[in-house]
């Protein structure tokens, strides 16, 4: 099983690659809580680069983690 948006990534036009894939319904197979958080790490003078990555992220996405992380 392989993710359509890194074969959409790794080319501009999916159709290109001509394999036969199939779609699966987000009904069928949701995404898993939390799929697609990353983490970053930064030094704390890059102040410039954390005022960006906490304009960039999600607080209830963060909270949510934080949350599981501690179960």
């Amino acid at each position: 099983m392989i993710a359509e948006a890194g074969l959409t990534r790794l080319m501009n036009n999916i159709d290109q690659l001509n394999i036969k894939y199939t779609r699966i319904s987000l009904d069928l197979l949701p995404p898993a809580p939390g799929q697609g958080i990353i983490a970053v790490v930064a030094r704390e003078k890059d102040t410039d680069l954390i005022d960006l990555l906490n304009r960039a992220s999600d607080p209830k996405a963060r909270l949510r983690r934080w949350l599981r992380g501690r179960s």
